[in-house]
Order: structure tokens, then C-alpha cells, then sequence
């Protein structure tokens, strides 16, 4: 009952207050230790807010010179975006070129008649090839609209049914290949085949085959070149010889196989002939045998020797001057070219045709196939051999429609399987997709439609996601040299020099203040990265551009004059204009001073963002110096806590005990003053009775 105070009744000794003061002074190491506690946590926050500074820096640093740098992306443009797009990579060289898109690569799409909504499809085994890959659907026999179900759900992506409505009864099927290029027809097997041509989406058609420049007499000369060497034959249908196995075209060696006009007139028609190269003996050397011509050569006319004494004859007169000996004439030398085959046009131009890009079989041979239709304007195929050492074999050409190859034709193709069809600076190119990338190193083209003119494509390095990259660098340097500043200066004037701080994180930062004003890591951490910072950084002997300085970037970029003690403190500024410029014209030299392979070991070794993250690395790297001062501070938070906690339990026991012991002495002292008032009462009993 002795910790039970009731006003007017008990503590009339005030032992409560006493015990209450008495445990004010016995709660001091505690709450000294209490102190010291938050000061150690505090300053763990603070350690943590500058590691993640640090860490956030560090990784813009990287960003600046790692392989995927912002200074080597690219953007690209089109003139006609309607009709190409490109897509430039990394690697991709600055440069602007012209792309001319003929046509479009495109797919079999076929419709058929109309049919009524109630069509039934005959049950069978539908087969669709496109290319080297089959569908296959075993129809069970149903309506038209379960059929173009079941045909989507297992074409696995090759092919597709649609239903088109025509009229409130009647609907078109249509089938589509889902590839493009020629090489990817769409071909029904035989009860797709037959059904395709009961709806009316395919008819009987007898291929046509026209063989023609099988004979010298359809042989004609080609348009005369200018001659590439003094001395070399000129190119001629002289010596080109046919045979049972075709044409034969030996070294300097010219020709044209016209084209039958009903046949350069039909887009739909297609030319294919083999073509191969043959090595033979190098003409060269016979010819520079026949011009090699030695100039007299005189012997000397003799001489005597007697006793030491030497007498020489006078040179024979010969009677020729130097003007009239002979010259000896400068050799031919082989001639190597890939360039053999042209469009002869009607108006008397020619169209180079590549033929790099077709397959060679196992015995050297191409078959070469030209769509009337990507030369409108073709008369006949001239054939030019200037090589000195290969001769050429070709068949004759034949023409065929490829549509009725397979006895059968669309009646109402939507579109027919073609390749896509480009020049690029003027030559010719064709790609079975529209999504090309193998012609530009490292860029993809992007083929939608053919373009009304020859489009322009420009590569050029993507100067806005460089400049926000070095926006962002020079942004988390000056919060991170901000917080250094706070942690290691008591000025107020630091906290409200920093403008992006809203004002609960200036009351926070006025907290800071000075928190590790005698903590030299930092301070000789600022010091090195304003050294890094203001460096200068050669890449070569021509370098425009070796220092952030130079592209617009320092403490002064601003060009405001006066004192100014922000910029005492470091603070980086931007002058936009001068690093636009610098990234606009110097792209290189500013990737350089960033980071830089000096020693050519193909490994980044200097440079700001380089010599800064290896600089930032030795604080926030595992066991660096904020993780050992965050290591020391958890051991002094853990050792601060279990103090506390034993501080807590004894100042219990303590408090338990004064009351205790004053609860004692007041029950003591009641039972004095209860005796004392027995003993006055007694004894004014004894008086009274008197």
C-alpha cells in the first residue's frame, strides 16, 4: 500500500515527489545514453542519404561512358515515313542515302465469289503450303464460317480465312499467305484445290513457256562502253559462241538477247536463265607478250690496257637518235568485275541488275529470274563479260507467267506473292520481306508502301538523349557536392542557397548542418571531384573539345560576373547554347571527355564520368568508406541500445526500491503518530477524570 497516493489521505510526507526527484538524477546516464542513441542513428541516416547520393551519381557516371552510352545512339528520318521507315542501330555510321521503293513485299490473298451464308464445306484434308511449311486441316465436313475457324486455330500462324459480307446474304471467302516474297506462294493441295476453284477463287490455267536467244541470230550487238584499259580488246559479240548447252561468253565479250515485245509488254510475265562463272587462262598475259618491246642495246666498243695505262675506244655511231628507239609499252593488267548484266530500255538506257544476291548451287550455278514488272521499260538483256580471266555460260531465257505454274490461277487475287522491290542509290534490290536489314550496315528498313519519289534517310547521333544524360550528370553532382556541403559547413546561407529544396527539407538540412564538419573523407572527396571535374582530357592532337569547360559546363557557365559564393562552393551551371553546339558538331569529342581507351586496349581508362565513378566507387563499393562509418555506427546503435536497456531495467529496480523503502518509513512514521495520538488521549482521559 505504500505506492498508493491519495490526496489529503496519504503522502502527507511527500515521500513521492521525493522518490520522483531522486530518480531524475538516477535517469541522467540514460538519458545521456538516450542522446547519444539518436545522435548515432541520426547520423547513420544521414551516412545512407549521402551512400544513395553517391550511388545515384555514380550510376549517371556509368551511363556517360559504358558500352551503351547515350553519345552512340542514333535517330533516323525518312522523307516519306508514310511509305519507309528505318530504324538505325548503334553502330550505324552517319550518313544519308536515297531508297527508292518500287513495290512493297506482298503475299497470296485470294477471294472468291460470293457465296451464300449457308455454304457447306465437303469434308476432306485441306492443305495450304506456303514456302516449305504445310497447314493441314482434316475437315470433318460443316458450314464455311466453322471451316475459317478451324483453319485459323491450327495454321499455326502460315495462313488466314475471313469471311467478307457482300450483301445480306451472300459473304466472300478470302485466303491469305501470312508471308511475304515471291518464294512464299500459297498452294492448295488437292481438295483445297478443288474446292478454291468450285467457289470461283481459282481457275485451270496452261502454263506457257517462251524460249528465246537461243540462236546467233537473236543475238545482238550491245551498247559500245568506254573502254576501261589502252590495249585490252574491246568488248564484242565476236567470240561468244552458243551451243546445245547454251551461250558461251569468253573474256571481253558483249551482247543483247532481245526481249519479244508481247512479252516486255505483260508485267505478269517473269525471265529466268542460269548463269555461271568459269576461271580461264588470262588473256592479259598474251597480250603484254605481243606488246612487250625491248629498245638496241649497244656493247661497249672495247678498250686496251699496257702497263697500267687503259685506252678506251669512242662509242660506236649507230645513226639512230634517242627519239627513234622504241618505247617499252606500259602492260595491261587483269580486270575482275561481278557487274555482267543490264536492262537494255527502249529509249536506249540501261539498268544495272545485280545478281550478288542470288543462290549458287553446289555446281556454281544461278538462276537468275527478272519480274517484267520491276522493269517496265525493258527491250532486251545485255550481257557484258569485261573480265580477262572468266568466262561466262548461260542458258537461254525463258518466259513464263509464274501464276500458272501449278495449272492453276487466281481469279480474283487482292494480292499476289511478290518480293519487295527498292533501289538504293540507283541499284536495283529486291527482299522477299519489308523489314530489310541487310543492306544498310546495322540499319533496318521498314517497307509500308512505294514511294512517289526517291525518299531520303538520314542517321544522325541523337543529340537530345545525350544532353538530358549530361543534364541528369551534371544535376546529381551538385546535390551530391549540396549534401557534402551541409554535412561538412555550419553556414545557414548553404541550406537556402539550394532553391529545389522545398521547406521541410531545408528544416531537415538545417539539421544537418555540420553534422561532419570534422570528417576529412568528405571533405577530400568534394576536393577530388572538383580536381576531376575541371580537368582536362586530350583524346587526340585534333580534339576540339578535351574539358566540360569547353562544351558549356562549369562553376561560371552562366557568364553572370560579380561574387558569387555558390559558385565558391562548386556548384555546376549550363550554358544550353554552347552544348547544343558541342554536341551538335563535336558528338565525339564530347564522348571522349567523358571516357576515353587512351591505351588503346579498348577499355575505358580516363575521362570525367570514368575518373569520377572510379572515384565515388571507393565510397559506396562493399567495405568502402561509408559502409565501414555505417558499420561502426550499427555497433555503437546496438551497443547504445542494450545500454539502455539495461539502464531501464536497474533504473526499475532502483524505483522500486526508494519506494519501498520510503513506503517503510511513512507506515513507520504513522504508527509513531498513531501511537502518540493514543498516548495525548490517554493521557487527557486521566485528566479529565480528576
Amino acid at each position: 500500500m505504500a505506492d498508493i497516493n491519495i490526496p489529503g489521505v496519504s503522502d502527507k510526507y511527500n515521500t513521492s515527489e521525493i522518490v520522483a526527484n531522486l530518480m531524475k538524477i538516477e535517469r541522467i546516464p540514460l538519458e545521456r545514453e538516450q542522446k547519444a542513441l539518436e545522435d548515432y542513428e541520426f547520423q547513420q541516416t544521414a551516412w545512407r542519404s549521402l551512400n544513395q547520393k553517391m550511388v545515384t551519381l555514380r550510376e549517371t557516371c556509368r551511363n556517360l561512358y559504358s558500352f551503351d552510352n547515350p553519345f552512340n545512339n542514333k535517330i533516323s528520318s525518312s522523307t516519306q515515313e508514310d511509305a519507309i521507315t528505318v530504324e538505325a542501330g548503334r553502330n550505324a555510321d552517319l550518313q544519308s542515302f536515297q531508297i527508292e521503293v518500287l513495290q512493297p513485299a506482298s503475299a497470296d490473298r485470294f477471294l472468291s465469289h460470293a457465296l451464300e451464308r449457308s455454304q457447306e464445306v465437303p469434308a476432306g484434308l485441306y492443305e495450304f503450303t506456303v514456302g516449305d511449311k504445310t497447314a493441314a486441316v482434316n475437315w470433318r465436313g460443316g458450314n464455311i464460317q466453322a471451316f475459317a475457324d478451324a483453319l485459323n486455330k491450327r495454321s499455326n500462324g502460315l495462313v488466314k480465312a475471313s469471311l467478307i459480307g457482300v450483301s445480306g446474304s451472300t459473304q466472300a471467302l478470302m485466303i491469305e499467305s501470312l508471308k511475304t516474297g515471291a518464294e512464299n506462294r500459297l498452294i492448295f493441295g488437292d481438295t483445297a484445290q478443288q474446292f478454291a476453284i468450285d467457289i470461283g477463287m481459282l481457275q485451270k490455267a496452261e502454263p506457257q513457256e517462251i524460249v528465246f536467244g537461243a540462236s546467233e541470230q537473236e543475238l545482238t550487238d550491245a551498247a559500245p562502253v568506254t573502254a576501261d584499259q589502252t590495249g585490252l580488246p574491246a568488248l564484242s559479240k565476236d567470240r561468244v559462241s552458243l551451243s546445245a548447252h547454251g551461250i558461251t561468253v569468253p573474256p571481253r565479250s558483249a551482247f543483247t538477247i532481245p526481249v519479244p515485245e508481247n512479252i516486255a509488254k505483260d508485267a505478269n510475265q517473269q525471265l529466268s536463265f542460269t548463269f555461271v562463272e568459269q576461271p580461264v587462262q588470262d588473256i592479259t598475259e598474251e597480250i603484254n607478250a605481243q606488246r612487250q618491246q625491248s629498245a638496241p642495246v649497244f656493247s661497249l666498243s672495247g678498250q686496251i690496257e699496257y702497263r697500267g695505262i687503259v685506252i678506251t675506244n669512242e662509242l660506236s655511231d649507230a645513226g639512230i637518235s634517242a627519239a627513234n628507239i622504241p618505247r617499252q609499252q606500259q602492260p595491261v593488267v587483269p580486270v575482275t568485275s561481278d557487274a555482267y548484266l543490264w536492262a537494255a530500255n527502249a529509249d536506249g538506257t540501261e539498268t544495272p541488275i545485280d545478281i550478288t544476291h542470288y543462290q549458287t548451287n553446289a555446281d556454281g550455278i544461278k538462276t537468275i529470274t527478272i519480274d517484267i514488272a520491276d522493269y517496265p521499260d525493258i527491250a532486251g538483256i545485255t550481257i557484258r563479260n569485261a573480265n580477262t580471266a572468266t568466262a561466262v555460260a548461260l542458258s537461254p531465257v525463258t518466259a513464263s507467267n509464274p501464276a500458272q505454274a501449278l495449272g492453276v490461277e487466281p481469279v480474283n487475287a487482292v494480292s499476289t506473292a511478290a518480293d519487295a522491290k527498292l533501289k538504293y542509290e540507283g541499284i536495283a534490290i529486291s527482299r522477299a520481306t519489308n523489314d530489310i536489314d541487310d543492306i544498310v550496315p546495322d540499319v533496318t528498313l521498314h517497307v509500308h508502301s512505294a514511294t512517289e519519289r526517291p525518299a531520303t534517310i538520314t542517321i544522325d547521333p541523337d543529340t537530345e538523349t545525350a544532353k538530358d544524360a549530361i543534364i541528369a550528370f551534371v544535376g546529381y553532382y551538385n546535390q551530391l557536392l549540396g549534401e557534402i556541403n551541409i554535412l561538412t559547413q555550419r553556414s545557414p546561407e548553404i541550406v537556402s542557397e539550394l532553391n529545389y529544396l522545398d521547406e521541410s527539407e531545408q528544416e531537415d538540412a538545417q539539421k544537418r548542418l555540420g553534422i561532419f564538419s570534422a570528417d576529412f573523407s568528405l571533405t577530400n572527396g568534394k576536393s577530388a571531384l572538383q580536381t576531376i571535374i575541371s580537368n582536362v582530357y586530350p583524346s587526340n592532337d585534333m580534339a576540339d573539345i578535351i574539358s566540360l569547360a569547353q562544351m558549356g559546363i562549369s562553376t561560371s557557365a552562366s557568364g553572370s560576373s560579380g561574387y558569387s559564393a555558390s559558385r565558391l562552393r562548386g556548384y555546376l551551371e549550363i550554358d544550353e547554347q554552347a552544348l547544343d553546339a558541342a554536341l551538335e558538331n563535336n558528338m565525339a569529342d564530347v564522348k571522349n571527355v567523358f571516357g576515353y581507351d587512351s591505351d588503346g586496349d579498348l577499355i575505358i581508362d580516363t575521362g570525367v564520368a570514368y575518373l569520377a565513378d572510379q572515384r565515388l566507387q571507393a565510397y559506396v563499393q562493399s567495405n568502402g568508406i561509408l559502409s565501414t562509418k555505417t558499420a561502426n555506427l550499427d555497433r555503437r546503435i546496438e551497443t547504445s541500445r542494450n545500454t539502455i536497456q539495461r539502464l531501464e531495467s536497474q533504473l526499475a529496480d532502483r524505483e522500486a526500491q526508494l519506494k519501498q523503502q520510503y513506503g517503510q518509513m511513512e507506515a513507520t512514521l504513522n504508527s509513531l503518530e498513531s501511537q502518540q495520538d493514543s498516548i495525548t488521549n490517554f493521557s487527557r482521559q486521566q485528566q479529565n477524570n480528576r
